[in-house]
């Protein structure tokens, strides 16, 4: 085992764990597709395959203005909630009750409608003639904020034409800070402050082995108003911290006293927490990172598992387990035995073809348990040199 997730058919050569095919979808987020759309969310590599992002994708919260001619949508190029038009000559309402199609009058094409993101007055008129109240009672559409709907008449007329009263009319204004907001409660018609609503954040990612993480920086508070309260700050943490490895020959687990006492019975309390004697293990550590957080991959070694040869200096070296840890609790104890001596010289030699020649030296090596010797090479060619006023060539 080569120690890698993501390959498959590892195999020993030469005393080395030679590593196999690859066997994942992805190693890191990077690998991940990447339509482009921001608002789709963000791809990662999650234990070896490509998945979404938890909480990734962009979903806007519903919203509307412009009498409906603008909704809440997704930006694909940014990712972020933007009011955007609607299609042109979508139903609206301009908030003139006598234009357009009111509220049970069907005015087929009279009615208001949009217009780049603005809702126009359609030719409708749905004020219609009125002798008393109750004439305009098919207005009232339930929303307390619209208004209460009255049949107006001039002096002297017998017939007038239905109208909201302007002072039941609801209008909260614009508030003063740009940390609350005051809109109208439709079923009382009151107005009533509330904080700002800001939109989530963009998603945690990771690129590599660097995390990106989003805190949300603007902020009110009771002195302060805050005129960007829903503003976010990108946050990039370097994930690539090297971790000691450790050897243990016992796991903690919960907490016990004589009241909860350790579920297992290999378990014993001690100081408080269920301790158990295990064989002896080395776990190391390799960065990850995972979800816009730093994570560290765990490989567990016990140390009465074979060891393939390795090298002692320029010997190879057999480690027969002694199941125990150094003393030092970092690493598994080994006795070493002496399986070849790779201190051996190898002759240099003088190669040469097309009027080129050079000398080849070796020096011995040990590599993941194996011998072995590194070139290095000489050109047998001499510059010229010189000696006062004497130019000396070399053929």
């Amino acid at each position: 085992d080569d120690g890698n997730p993501c390959t498959g058919g590892d195999a020993c050569e030469l005393g080395a764990c030679i590593s196999g095919t690859s066997i994942c979808q992805c190693e890191n987020d990077s690998d991940c597709p990447d339509d482009g759309d921001l608002c789709n969310g963000v791809w990662g590599c999650v234990e070896g395959s490509c998945a979404l992002i938890e909480d990734s994708e962009v979903v806007c919260p519903a919203n509307v203005d412009n009498g409906g001619c603008r909704t809440n949508a997704c930006n694909p190029g940014t990712g972020t909630c933007e009011m955007t038009p609607v299609a042109n000559y979508e139903a609206c309402d301009d908030g003139d009750p006598c234009t357009g199609c009111a509220p049970g009058v069907d005015c087929d094409n009279d009615g208001d409608y949009c217009q780049a993101g603005v809702c126009q007055a359609g030719n409708g008129a749905p004020c219609a003639d009125c002798a008393t109240e109750d004439d305009c009672a098919f207005l009232d559409d339930g929303d307390m904020c619209n208004g209460i709907w009255s049949c107006q008449k001039f002096v002297g007329e017998e017939t007038g034409t239905c109208q909201p009263l302007p002072e039941s009319v609801v209008d909260c204004g614009v508030n003063d800070s740009d940390c609350t907001t005051s809109p109208c409660e439709p079923t009382t018609g009151e107005c009533v402050e509330a904080a700002v609503s800001c939109e989530a954040p963009p998603a945690d990612s990771c690129d590599g082995l660097n995390a990106t993480t989003y805190a949300q920086v603007g902020e009110c508070t009771e002195t302060e108003d805050d005129a960007d309260p829903c503003s976010y700050e990108a946050v990039i943490t370097d994930c690539d911290i090297p971790q000691d490895d450790a050897c243990v020959t016992e796991l903690s687990g919960d907490a016990c006293d004589d009241d909860t006492p350790c579920g297992d019975d290999a378990e014993t309390c001690t100081e408080g927490v269920c301790v158990k004697s295990v064989a002896a293990q080395t776990w190391s550590y390799t960065p990850s990172c995972k979800n816009g957080a730093c994570d560290y991959t765990e490989k567990v070694t016990l140390c009465a598992d074979a060891q393939p040869n390795g090298c002692v200096g320029l010997q190879v070296t057999a480690f027969e387990s002694t199941d125990a840890c150094n003393a030092e609790g970092n690493a598994c104890t080994y006795t070493e035995t002496l399986v070849e001596d790779c201190d051996v010289p190898k002759a240099s030699e003088c190669v040469g073809a097309n009027g080129l020649a050079e000398v080849r030296s070796y020096a011995p090596t040990c590599t993941e348990g194996a011998c072995g010797h590194e070139m290095s090479a000489t050109l047998c060619e001499q510059a010229a040199t010189c000696e006062g006023d004497i130019l000396t060539e070399y053929d």
